[in-house]
């Protein structure tokens, strides 16, 4: 959890269960458009940057693509 995170507060005996707050769909997508905003990142950036990592991810758990 960071600061400003989200909580959910649950009472057990004399206690209390804190857990980070399940946040719906909507409020997710709004989280996301304020931080891309704010990082200056468009959702093709975004979106281009993940085939990257994912490209990169895939090298390094299956090894290079084999050309046939």
């Amino acid at each position: 959890m960071e600061e400003g995170s989200l909580v959910s507060i649950v009472p057990v005996g004399d206690s209390l269960v804190i857990t980070p707050k399940r946040i719906e769909l909507d409020e997710a997508r709004r989280q996301l458009r304020k931080l891309l905003k704010a990082s200056g990142v468009t959702i093709g950036e975004l979106v281009e940057g993940l085939k990257e990592e994912r490209g990169e991810l895939f090298k390094e758990t299956y090894g290079a693509k084999k050309k046939m």
